[in-house]
């Protein structure tokens, strides 16, 4: 304990004089670029400007950490880059798409569109190209390099086996498919010629041998699976003769065990009655390995729809009966689906024992990695339900046994498997609940330790919206499980025992496990946690080794952001914490070396480099370094006291090339809490498919607001009127805003608030609402019952229980009181809020006579998807404010 607590305090006085420390740094690359700003001639941005700006995005590191990959996008062109991070040397690749590093990072292959294939010497710096390429991998020991080729002249596909070391090359006609198996270097691969169709096993040593493993005359093979280690192959065969009544695929397994191999097969078509009436769905569930490897999962589904609703001849009529488990529309959208009635399937190939494992009564199934029991549950028992997260009955079953019993009962979170099959966890009653496999008891884990483990405002308002934390994963073995609080991350043992392994508490800094999969991105191979149908609320967790430390990402309450790294034993080390929004880490495999992105209102993302070795971080790719030509923002924090004396907070950005001297126009953008957005950067472009451009504003002259709203319950538009008027004024009180002159704006759920707040309020003078519900009587009652009894309007009540409240919280019947200005956009085709509840507001305003325009965008959606809309929304929006907000 003695030993725990001064690793503890270590990491608190560690931390602080880290962040203090950074906070002092001032990078050479910061002070030369300070220096280069000091020296050009600053201009206004105009949208002229706008097509100079790019993205940085899909980045990858070496496993050696020499080298790094990333793709700058501009809006119809892209570049991917191959750059070092030792010194200058880089290469580009036009168009460059999916790319890869052999083991050891000696070569580079990346696909070129129209070029090919581009194989790249990283030691010589000597790139090859390879025509008519569509597919490329290198073994799993980097010494060779494998790709699909077609001919150009006959168009026939071949695989081509490259050795790296010795440049010999083999090719294999005819084949159209290959996988490589994910620990050995074995390649499995379909060939096909008129005459035969073959599935072949290519081993890659010292030489290139191949085993053919199944073939025929006739009929195609497809959909190779490898299971987890690489010791089991499976694959389907088209089979002619398919009726409507019957399915036409045989499905293979070829396994290997102490060097002896055996093929087996399952003939859905032929040899078992079971399949009749069904057909497997492969084109959405693949073929699936359990972790244990004993078993095959697929899915199969009807082949004849349910009948139809009785109506009389010629006449169209659908059906509705409020006792319906589903609405009509949904009944018949699942009905007409190729995958209705899709059902989890278990072949066990040495057996040859076949269970349909989802039933009718049962119809969405989990399988432990052990493959010993089996999760269930109907999803519409409890329907009709108006919760987002509806009560499920889950059943468990002992697969061996097919003892079945009730395990939880209208229980309405999601319920997670442990990766050895040992546990179950859960979240219930405000805490974190352990359910052994093989005792079946339940144990309260969380129950002696004086912690909230659910989120401060329980946003869902009924019992199972009480949202928890967290529980990223179990350590090795099933021995702890990691639980979060709001700023702390937990080891608990499934009797109880807790260790807290970070402090964040005392600093309000927020610690979450960063996932190894997206550290080591491009480098490892991600596995699969389990096997199921679609299941939302039943999954299997990852293993994580703390033998091998953990990667936090750390977020303070004012916003700043990095990543820290805990080892056991010696506590926690800081890599990064600054004042910018830090996001993106990947690791060098074999190494300590890191890059991560950075960013902030006016510094563009850009990629840096730390190692070890170094004492600081380093800029390796900047992005949008014209920006420097001109004048830019910044952003800070407001703090401020919300209607009910609530720390509140809110994201200020301030106008380019900012005169203290003068005051400025303002607009206010809502939506829930938007604070976050204070580190952000953004590029400016007139092609916005729903929300405001901060930078095309701060660069035109205004301040933007951005501030976080705290719903009440059953009183969600007034909340947002209070919690927003008192962040803006304390923005006003700061003397940098013209009072007369402070707009409104918001899409969605932020425009429901828009137009209640203008309904209350008398701060704005112009205001923008886009796919906004005028009226949320009418919006309930149109299958939005989830969204107020149970999401994000925040109802405790229901309408018939409490019709004061819609009513109140109803834009639409406070109408008499708007003075603002009101410009309403939505797209004639959005399924989240039907555009007519903005007519419904514009025609009440227009019987007003109040000021109000409608913009209706013909076959467009909720967010604008089509680029001419979303030039003209952002033009007329623009247009709009400076009409009613600009001071000259």
């Amino acid at each position: 304990m003695k030993k725990t607590t001064i690793i503890l305090l270590s990491y608190i006085l560690g931390l602080s004089l880290q962040i203090n420390a950074q906070s002092l740094i001032k990078r050479n690359s910061d002070s030369e670029a300070s220096q280069q700003i000091k020296t050009i001639q600053k201009r206004h941005l105009t949208p002229e400007d706008y097509k100079l700006w790019e993205n940085i995005k899909n980045y990858f590191i070496s496993d050696n950490g020499d080298w790094l990959t990333y793709v700058k996008y501009k809006k119809d062109e892209s570049t991917l880059f191959l750059q070092s991070t030792k010194n200058a040397l880089k290469y580009s690749f036009s168009s460059g798409g999916i790319h890869q590093f052999n083991v050891g990072s000696k070569w580079f292959a990346c696909l070129v569109a129209k070029k090919g294939l581009g194989l790249l010497n990283l030691e010589i710096g000597n790139t090859q190209w390879i025509s008519n390429v569509t597919k490329f991998e290198f073994s799993s020991d980097g010494n060779y390099l494998m790709y699909i080729k077609t001919d150009d002249v006959n168009k026939v596909s071949s695989l081509i086996i490259r050795n790296l070391k010795t440049g010999k090359v083999d090719a294999i006609a005819n084949v159209n498919d290959y996988l490589a198996n994910p620990y050995s270097n074995q390649l499995a691969y379909i060939q096909s010629t008129k005459e035969k169709k073959a599935v072949k096993i290519l081993f890659l040593g010292s030489t290139v041998s191949t085993t053919t493993i199944a073939e025929n005359n006739l009929h195609n093979y497809k959909g190779l699976t490898w299971n987890l280690e690489g010791m089991a192959l499976a694959f389907l065969q088209e089979k002619l003769g398919a009726t409507k009544i019957q399915n036409a695929y045989k499905i293979y397994c070829y396994k290997t065990l102490k060097n002896k191999s055996k093929l087996y097969s399952l003939d859905t078509f032929s040899d078992n009655n079971l399949f009749i009436g069904r057909r497997i769905i492969y084109h959405r569930f693949k073929l699936k390995f359990a972790p244990a490897g004993a078993g095959l999962y697929f899915n199969v589904s009807r082949l004849e729809n349910v009948p139809k609703s009785i109506s009389n001849k010629g006449v169209g009529v659908e059906e509705w009966k409020a006792s319906d488990k589903e609405l009509y529309p949904t009944r018949k959208r699942n009905q007409n689906s190729k995958n209705y009635g899709a059902r989890l399937v278990s072949w066990f190939p040495e057996t040859g024992k076949v269970t349909v494992l989802e039933t009718n009564l049962l119809p969405k199934a989990v399988i432990t990695n052990n493959e010993k029991y089996m999760l269930s549950y109907n999803p519409l028992t409890y329907e009709p339900s108006f919760a987002v997260k509806e009560n499920n009955d889950l059943y468990l079953m002992n697969l061996k046994t097919k003892k079945s019993n009730l395990f939880l009962r209208q229980f309405g979170g999601i319920a997670h498997i442990s990766p050895n099959s040992k546990y179950i966890n859960y979240f219930k009653d405000k805490h974190w609940w352990v359910y052994d496999l093989e005792t079946k008891t339940h144990t309260n884990i969380t129950k002696g330790i004086p912690i909230a483990w659910h989120k401060d405002f329980p946003k869902h308002p009924h019992k199972n919206g009480v949202k928890p934390y967290g529980a990223p994963g179990w350590t090795k073995g099933d021995k702890q499980l990691i639980v979060y609080d709001k700023y702390d991350v937990w080891l608990i043992s499934p009797k109880g025992k807790a260790q807290k392994i970070t402090q964040g508490r005392s600093s309000q800094i927020k610690h979450r496990v960063y996932s190894n999969s997206i550290l080591y991105k491009g480098q490892i191979k991600s596995s699969a946690y389990g096997v199921s149908g679609v299941s939302s609320i039943i999954k299997t967790t990852q293993e994580i080794d703390l033998s091998e430390g953990l990667t936090f990402y750390i977020k303070g309450a004012d916003k700043a952001s990095g990543y820290s790294v805990w080892e056991p034993g010696k506590g926690i080390r800081v890599l990064v914490y600054e004042h910018k929004h830090i996001s993106d880490l990947r690791k060098a495999h074999k190494g300590k070396s890191y890059t991560y992105v950075e960013q902030s209102f006016n510094i563009s993302p850009r990629i840096m480099y730390l190692s070890d070795k170094t004492s600081s971080s380093k800029v390796l790719v900047e992005s949008n370094t014209h920006q420097k030509q001109f004048y830019w923002g910044h952003s800070e924090q407001v703090r401020y006291k919300g209607p009910n004396e609530e720390d509140l907070k809110g994201a200020l950005c301030y106008p380019a090339n900012y005169d203290p001297q003068k005051k400025y126009p303002m607009i206010v953008e809502v939506y829930e809490k938007l604070s976050d957005k204070l580190h952000l950067y953004q590029n400016p472009s007139e092609y916005s498919s729903d929300r405001l451009n901060t930078s095309n504003y701060t660069t035109a002259g205004y301040f933007m607001f951005y501030p976080d709203i705290v719903p009440v319950f059953n009183n969600v538009g007034m909340s947002a009127v209070r919690c927003v008027e008192a962040g803006v004024k304390a923005v006003v009180k700061k003397g940098v805003v013209d009072a007369d002159h402070i707009g409104l704006a918001g899409h969605s759920f932020g425009g429901y608030e828009t137009n209640f707040i203008i309904s209350q309020s008398n701060l704005f003078s112009a205001a923008v609402a886009g796919a906004a519900v005028s009226d949320l009587v009418s919006y309930y009652h149109l299958d939005n019952m989830k969204k107020f009894e149970d999401w994000q309007y925040n109802f405790k009540d229901s309408f018939y229980e409490n019709p004061k409240a819609y009513i109140y919280n109803s834009p639409i019947y406070h109408l008499r009181n708007v003075s603002t200005p009101l410009l309403l956009w939505a797209g004639k085709k959005d399924s989240t809020v039907d555009y007519r509840q903005s007519l419904e507001m514009y025609f009440g305003l227009r019987r007003l006579n109040k000021t109000c325009e409608l913009l209706l965008y013909q076959n467009d959606e909720h967010n604008l998807m089509k680029a001419e809309n979303q030039l003209d929304l952002t033009r007329r929006i623009k247009m709009w404010f400076d009409k009613y907000l600009k001071l000259d």
